[in-house]
Parts: C-alpha cells; sequence; structure tokens
C-alpha cells in the first residue's frame, strides 16, 4: 500500500519558459530518487539540447534560505565552509577537495533540483552522506536554496531587481506570479518550475530570447543579466517583507555574503497557532458535552505526539499553542458511540504563525436497520485457469444513504450476510479473514464492519471456488439492493447467459479477449440466476493484471486508486484449498498508509488529475478507513 502510493505523489514536471514569453520545455522521467542519477555540483551539462530532468518531489511551500542558512552551518560547513569554498575545517581531511558551491562558475551550471539529489542521496565516492534520513524533505529544499544563494551577492541581486522592473515584470508580474492568470508565462511562485532551472539557462533565455520573448542581449551587458538571472532564481524562495526578492529595496539587512550575518544564528523560534473545533452531528441529533478529542501529529507519516482535550457544552474544542514544524500534518478525531470520526488533515506548512484554525469534526449516530443499505454496482468475474474448477471473484460497492453508521444488532454479529452457492470452498477475502471481519454462516459469511453514510462507500472483493464441468447453474441471492450487475469472463469456449443479461460485446484486455454483460438492479432478497456452459479453453484464465485492467474497464477506478486488487495479486493456490476457510489477510491499513494516501489524493486533485466527484468519494473513503482503524484501537 505504501508503494502504491508512493507511486502516485508524483511532482509535476513538465516546465515551460513561456509559451509567448519562453518558449522551451523541460521534462522530467519516471526515475525514482532513490536511484544512481545525482550528477555533480560542478557538472557541466551542454549546451543543446536542454539536458532531461528527473523525476522531483517538490516541496508544498517555497523554499526558505533563511531557514537553510542554520542547517548549512551545522550540517555542511565542516567541509564546505561558511561561504562554499571548500575551506572548511575537515575538508584537508577528505581525499578530494568538496566542490566549491560558493563560486558563481559552479552554481550557476546547477539546478535546485540537481543538488537536492546531491543531498538527499550523498555522493560516497567524493565523502559525502546522504541525508535522507537526517534531514526532512523541507530542510533539504532550504538548505539548498542557502547553499544557491552563496554565490549571489546582495548588490548583484538588487541590481537585478531594478533590471528586472524595469524589463521584465510587464509580462511575468512583479514577484514572477503571472502565470498564475495567465498561462503564457512561468509561475515562478510555483516549487516545481524554478528548481528544475539552472541559473545558466535563465541567462541564455534572458540575452538570446525564446519563442516570442525578444533577447536583451543588446540592451543589457552581461553582468546585468547575471545579475537579473540570480534576481529571478530568489522568485522561487520563500519571499520575506524587506528583502529583495518581495521586489522592495533592501534596508541594511544581512545576507549571507554580508559581513555582518551570522550562519551559525539559531533558526527563528517555531511557528504555533491556535486549532479550534466545532463538534457537529450529521445524524440531526445533539452533540454531548464531554466528547474525548485528540489531536494526532504525524511527522513523515510517522505519530509524533497526541494531545487531548473535551467538547464543551456546545461541542466545541481547542488546542492552544500548537507547534507548526513545516512537514507535520495535524488529524483531529472524536470517540462517539463506540466509533471515531476524524477531521480533514490540516498541514503545518500551510498554517501561519500565530493563526486561529478550524478543524471541525462530523459525527453520526448508530442504527441497526440495514433497509438504507444499496449495492451501486456489482461485479462478477469468472477463472477458468483450472479447467476442472471454475473461481468466482465478487465485487460489491455498498452505500449508506441513511444519516447513521449502520451496525450489528448484537456486538460480534454481521451486519451483512452472504449467501454462497452451494459447494463453494477455498473462500478468499482482500481484507480481513473468517473469524476477525468475517464470521462464517449457515449459509454463507457474513461483514462485521460497520457502514458509514454516504459519501463513504464501503467496498467488499471475495472469491472462492466452484467445481465446473461443461455447464453450471448459478444462483447468488442478494442481501441488498443492487443498481447495476456487470460480468466478465474470457471469451475462450465458455458461454453465458441468464434473465435480464444484456451483451456488452468483447474488449481485448492485456491482449486477452473477454466478454462482458450487464444486468439492470435487482432488489434485495432476489436471486441472480446465470447459466455457464461450453468447456474452458486453454486461454480462459484470467491473468492478475488483466484482472486489474477489467476492473479499470468495468468502471471501478476508484478501486483500483485505493488499490483493492492487489488481493488478485497473490499467488494462486490450485488445487490447496484454505484449512477451514480461513486464508492469510494482506498486508493490513495502518493510519501511516492511509493518511499517506489522503496527502497523496489532494495532490492529485489540487494537480487536475481527479475529478471533483471521484476525488471527494475516494477521500471520504480514506477517511472512513482511518476511523475505523482508530475505533479497532
Amino acid at each position: 500500500m505504501n508503494d502504491f502510493w508512493n507511486g502516485l505523489k508524483k511532482a509535476r514536471i513538465g516546465l515551460w519558459m513561456g509559451a509567448a514569453v519562453l518558449g522551451w520545455m523541460l521534462s522530467g522521467c519516471g526515475v525514482s530518487l532513490a536511484a544512481d542519477v545525482t550528477p555533480p555540483p560542478d557538472y557541466q551539462p551542454p549546451a543543446t539540447p536542454v539536458p532531461e530532468r528527473v523525476e522531483t518531489v517538490f516541496p508544498v511551500a517555497l523554499p526558505d534560505p533563511a531557514a537553510g542558512r542554520a542547517i548549512f552551518a551545522v550540517k555542511c560547513a565542516a567541509c564546505h565552509g561558511l561561504t562554499g569554498l571548500s575551506d572548511g575545517e575537515q575538508s584537508g581531511n577528505l581525499p578530494t577537495r568538496p566542490p566549491q558551491i560558493g563560486l558563481p562558475e559552479v552554481a550557476r551550471q546547477a539546478s535546485a533540483a540537481d543538488w537536492y539529489q546531491v543531498v538527499t542521496n550523498g555522493r560516497l565516492e567524493k565523502m559525502m552522506p546522504p541525508f535522507s534520513q537526517s534531514l526532512s524533505d523541507r530542510e533539504r529544499w532550504d538548505v539548498v536554496a542557502y547553499s544557491l544563494s552563496l554565490s549571489l551577492p546582495q548588490e548583484e541581486l538588487a541590481a537585478g531587481m531594478v533590471l528586472y522592473m524595469e524589463n521584465c515584470s510587464g509580462c511575468h508580474g512583479a514577484n514572477g506570479r503571472a502565470g498564475q492568470t495567465d498561462v503564457s508565462v512561468p509561475d515562478w511562485g510555483d516549487p516545481a518550475v524554478l528548481p528544475l532551472v539552472t541559473l545558466d539557462e535563465i541567462y541564455t533565455a534572458a540575452a538570446e530570447g525564446v519563442g516570442q520573448m525578444p533577447g536583451f542581449a543588446e540592451k543589457l551587458n552581461e553582468k546585468e543579466l547575471w545579475a537579473v538571472a540570480g534576481f529571478v532564481r530568489t522568485l522561487g524562495y520563500q519571499q520575506q517583507r524587506g528583502t529583495v526578492a518581495s521586489g522592495e529595496a533592501p534596508q541594511g539587512e544581512a545576507t549571507p555574503n554580508s559581513p555582518t550575518s551570522d550562519p551559525q544564528d539559531q533558526p527563528a523560534p517555531a511557528a504555533h497557532a491556535l486549532v479550534e473545533g466545532q463538534v457537529e452531528n450529521g445524524s440531526g441529533g445533539a452533540v454531548p458535552a464531554g466528547l474525548d478529542v485528540t489531536l494526532s501529529a504525524y511527522e513523515n507519516m510517522q505519530l509524533v505526539e497526541t494531545r487531548a482535550a473535551v467538547t464543551d457544552a456546545l461541542g466545541r474544542f481547542r488546542f492552544e499553542n500548537v507547534e507548526l514544524p513545516r512537514d507535520r500534518v495535524y488529524l483531529a478525531s472524536v470517540n462517539y458511540e463506540g466509533f471515531v470520526f476524524t477531521s480533514d488533515l490540516l498541514r503545518a506548512a500551510e498554517v501561519e504563525n500565530g493563526a486561529a484554525v478550524s478543524l471541525p469534526v462530523q459525527i453520526f449516530d448508530k442504527s441497526t436497520d440495514t433497509s438504507g443499505l444499496s449495492a451501486d454496482r456489482l461485479h462478477i468475474f469468472f477463472d477458468f485457469s483450472d479447467p476442472t474448477k471454475m473461481q468466482v471473484v465478487s465485487l460489491y460497492i455498498i452505500s449508506n444513504l441513511t444519516d447513521r453508521v449502520i451496525t450489528a444488532a448484537e456486538e460480534g454479529q454481521p451486519v451483512v450476510e452472504f449467501e454462497l452457492p452451494e459447494g463453494a470452498e477455498n473462500l478468499q477475502f482482500e481484507e480481513g479473514t473468517l473469524g476477525e471481519r468475517f464470521v462464517q454462516t449457515e449459509k454463507g459469511f457474513g461483514d462485521r464492519t460497520s457502514i458509514f453514510p454516504q459519501p463513504m462507500q464501503h467496498q467488499l472483493l471475495f472469491a472462492y471456488d466452484l467445481p465446473y464441468n461443461k455447464k453450471l447453474k448459478l444462483s447468488l441471492p442478494q442481501p441488498l439492493q443492487v443498481g447495476a450487475v456487470i460480468l466478465a469472463l474470457p471469451t475462450d469456449g465458455v458461454r453465458l447467459s441468464g434473465e435480464g443479461l444484456e451483451d456488452a460485446g468483447q474488449r481485448e484486455v492485456q491482449g486477452q479477449m473477454f466478454h462482458f454483460y450487464n444486468r439492470r438492479g435487482l432488489e434485495a432478497g432476489s436471486v441472480l440466476e446465470l447459466n455457464l456452459s461450453g468447456r474452458p479453453g486453454s486461454g480462459a484464465g484470467i491473468s492478475r493484471s488483466s484482472l486489474g485492467q477489467i476492473l479499470i474497464g468495468a468502471g471501478v477506478f476508484l478501486l483500483t486508486l485505493a488499490g483493492a486488487i492487489l488481493w488478485v495479486s497473490r499467488q494462486r493456490k490450485a488445487n490447496q484449498p484454505a484449512a477451514e476457510g480461513v486464508e492469510k489477510s494482506q498486508e493490513a491499513d495502518s493510519a501511516e498508509s492511509l493518511m499517506d494516501a489522503i496527502i497523496a489524493l489532494d495532490d492529485l486533485y489540487r494537480e487536475g488529475e481527479l475529478p471533483e466527484e471521484a476525488y471527494q468519494t475516494r477521500r471520504a473513503e480514506l477517511k472512513a478507513r482511518l476511523a475505523k482503524l482508530k475505533t479497532a484501537e
């Protein structure tokens, strides 16, 4: 699960220097940061073409050179020297001298993304260790931003600011953010834009022009062009009032190269905020006073701190003086009627120091009336990998249409029961096992999981084997109303028929042909009658990769996004039924993996990769799973 979501946490790697202003493209490839892709800091890229960029995870907020100064003094100065000239106290003990990153001719050839990877992965052949464990992602970006600033004297930046305002701000905006509203220019405040560009590339674009943007080589001399390029780079850093990067002339402020600055200054005191919230009852009932509220803090998806509070007579709670480390994420949770209900995630990097932040939590009353449950869709897949038996894979997507949490009438009893065909064996589940989430019943099994109201969805994926010899009549009782049924089976040798079935045609998936059928809604208590006949051919087995593609083709995008079909990746145990029907379950959810999933989903939505409905539905389901996990704890 973690690997799946880490794969989704991709950065935007498209970069333009303007379609009408700077028309070239810089793009990246999907290479892991763990791979050996780190260029040396003094690497000289060819003038043309623009070098290909590797995929990089960019910070949520812009890097802060001021914060990176203290990190550099502690982690880097011993070798690189306080000014980046490789004259640190330990530099003489190294087999080779560290690169002089404070020299303009070195720093101009590197992008922030290049140096970020060096800091992350290290260069062990040069005796530089990796800092992926000792520094957070944000701290690595901050120290890189400071390192790049070592070669840019304050007077040069001040001159570059004036020249930028005179020649560039009309199109790019005073702070470089014109790209937020004008797609023809880059948004230099986007953390995924300037980190990919070297100072040399900015200089070349400014001097020669690109696309419809004219070159300024005849108007500005070489020194002036470097000054403009240096100022443009600062637009990709966190901007503080009174600094050059904000477009205001500096007022005697100490800078990295000024004699009044002290690289060993301690970082500024940690930011704090007031986190308060209102508990609301989504079922319309009252919110009792004295509910337990927990504020959980996570860093790098690890729980690092919890704080407790109780609601007042109006259902309010508050946590004062909450610290705001950049990489921290907060989650508020409320215990109510045996369930845990959670808030949205709060990212510390998005909260201003001293702010009051609202983190509301919605709770629901519970009910044992299952009449409000319905299955939006039922997907059934038939697999004939073993010609003597048929595997039936069933996938229910269930919604709770009420404003209550539907739970079992008695503790330990199932909420919904599912009847299996006679002769079914080797029962398997995507999540949980018999005796845990599921209980065996006289005619099948029951699911003990409580079901939260919409838009949260309850998903159930299970499979079983049936003997098959040329034909089989299959009766599938339905415990819930079903909106639509989608069925799929390999086209090689086996035919499917049944009342109300609509032939949806054949489709090729992963080089294999499948036949799809649809069935309109079924009432609760009705029976889906199916007839299968024919001898399965040698290609009638559904491969693990094909089943995933079928799920996508059948419209189960949210499930594939969640990784629910990872269950089918287990090794098939042909001719080896599980003892007493009990299968080893998949790796269980963890708070860390679910938090990671929610953050990745948020990132994809912000980048326009998900439609609103899919995003809201999937996010609600992940929150429900997180709440259930905390309830179980």
